[in-house]
């Protein structure tokens, strides 16, 4: 059972077992991340199911470095795939201000599905963004100066 991974299509019983792992891992101090936008580190999870996931923290690969960028899900250099590059704070704020709209030329970091997603607004500070773009080519002085 993996317990770094929240289970989507787990049956009641399966779902249960994996509560429990969950719980009595977080008991012998290994750390917990619950969600809600993204997942976050949880020192004292209330354990409310219904409405919260829980899993333990993924350990970080020495093999395959965190990724930089504006990185609030931990993704790896490996996942974020060859020719991508993640989005800065800075670009995804200046996105914000500007009230953006869906792209191609975007994707998110689906927390439920641990995959990519496409054609996002790359405006929101609680999400890992990818894109094949350049540095900076969604700021807005990239628009005014070209």
């Amino acid at each position: 059972m993996n317990l770094y991974s929240y289970p989507t299509n787990a049956t009641p019983a399966s779902l249960l077992s994996y509560q429990i792992a969950v719980m009595s891992a977080h008991q012998r101090g290994e750390p917990v991340e619950s969600i809600a936008y993204a997942w976050r580190p949880d020192t004292a999870p209330r354990w409310v199911w219904g409405n919260t996931h829980y899993r333990l923290a993924s350990p970080v690969s020495p093999v395959s470095p965190v990724a930089a960028g504006h990185n609030p899900h931990k993704i790896t250099a490996e996942r974020v795939g060859d020719g991508y590059r993640l989005l800065t704070r800075e670009e995804i704020e200046d996105r914000s201000r500007r009230m953006c709209s869906d792209t191609p030329d975007i994707d998110s970091w689906m927390v439920t599905t641990e995959s990519w997603g496409n054609d996002y607004s790359g405006c929101c500070v609680d999400f890992t963004y990818r894109t094949k773009k350049t540095a900076g080519f969604f700021l807005a002085s990239a628009y005014i100066s070209s």
